[in-house]
């Protein structure tokens, strides 16, 4: 899994089963690192949207070898051996209302470093179809996740999945329905890391810069403003809106006063937008680089007391790997030809069985699994 948030390289090497019953999956996490991006990707990988469509090209095959790299030193160094692998690649760009969207990593590519089939592209499918291309994770919190109904992620885009709606009153583009939903919520990460990096950092550990800062009335008013607070789902964020609608307004203003002032901004939002639905009285599973971010986590909890939701933080495995274990079920399910891309969260006129099988030379392994 390589996030919006563009700061490393998530691996889970994923085990999974049937239950006794042979009807529920369940899994379990074998082995899970982080690869960072050296200076030189991380430069490369947000310079990519400015750049012509040769050096996309070439930047899309380059960016295939370092995933196909990174993927056989994993299985080398951790023993682990997989019977098929499931990438996400690194969108840089996601305009679904212009029917496109983009993630970087040549299929091909990567399967020349692999003995196992290849499954990646996982967005495009729904796109052509209407959809949003996003959320994807649904599919996978309803078959990994079942003890917890409503979701939170925060990547470099905040995200939220509900699982149960019909005891919430939420009302979307086919009007109230009972069945999985999913959206982007706000930016998150992408603004916070792109804000303490102008401090020299990476990003703002356990959120202490953007604690010690202060509200700015201003920026926070100018942040409640963005059109797209007010938009029903399906909805989706890419980072060529981020870069265009919100750094430019930050960019204004005090780095340490940003941070505090964003932080405020996006755990007002998330209630806002659980309220909006009527989305209370429950609890919140809490995932991804943010929830690593004390000073964030606070604000949110305090926000969502209002509406007597409890924020759930998972163990520190499941917080970082979370989506990196769901794009392997994601894989699977495609190999398996169940629908893991569901239209009710996207918008599309139809489920699909996302992602594109790539074969390496020598596989071993049949896709009738």
């Amino acid at each position: 899994m390589a996030g919006t948030s563009q700061d490393g390289i998530d691996l889970a090497g994923v085990l999974f089963y049937k239950d006794k019953a042979g009807k529920e999956w369940c899994w379990e996490l074998v082995h899970a690192v982080t690869v960072p991006y050296s200076q030189e990707w991380s430069l490369r990988l947000k310079e990519s949207i400015s750049l012509p469509g040769a050096e996309v090209a070439k930047l899309h095959t380059d960016y295939g070898h370092l995933l196909g790299f990174v993927l056989r030193q994993f299985i080398i160094e951790s023993g682990f051996v997989p019977d098929f692998v499931a990438s996400h690649g690194a969108t840089i760009f996601h305009q679904p209302e212009r029917h496109f969207t983009f993630q970087l990593g040549c299929g091909e590519t990567i399967v020349s470093y692999l003995e196992v089939p290849l499954i990646c592209n996982f967005r495009a499918r729904d796109v052509a179809f209407g959809g949003q291309g996003a959320p994807l994770v649904p599919a996978g919190e309803r078959a990994l996740f079942k003890e917890y109904s409503v979701f939170l992620n925060l990547g470099g885009i905040a995200s939220i999945g509900v699982h149960h709606p019909t005891q919430f009153d939420i009302i979307t583009w086919k009007g109230k329905i009972g069945e999985v939903l999913g959206w982007d919520i706000s930016p998150c990460n992408l603004v916070l890391n792109y804000l303490a990096q102008k401090t020299g950092v990476l990003f703002d550990r356990d959120g202490e810069l953007a604690r010690s800062g202060k509200i700015n009335s201003e920026l926070l008013q100018a942040l409640k403003d963005a059109p797209y607070y007010a938009l029903f789902p399906p909805k989706t964020l890419g980072r060529e809106w981020v870069e265009e609608n919100v750094f430019p307004i930050v960019d204004r203003f005090n780095v340490r006063d940003g941070l505090h002032t964003f932080v405020v901004h996006l755990a007002q939002v998330i209630q806002n937008e659980l309220e909006k639905f009527n989305i209370q009285n429950t609890k919140i599973l809490v995932t991804g680089g943010g929830a690593f971010n004390i000073f964030l986590v606070e604000q949110l909890r305090a926000a969502l007391a209002k509406l007597n939701i409890e924020v759930i933080l998972p163990s520190k495995e499941i917080i970082a790997y979370k989506e990196a274990i769901i794009f392997a079920y994601l894989g699977l399910a495609c190999l398996l030809r169940i629908s893991n891309v569901w239209a009710s969260v996207t918008g599309a006129k139809q489920n699909s069985i996302a992602g594109s099988i790539h074969l390496p030379n020598n596989s071993k392994i049949s896709l009738l699994l």
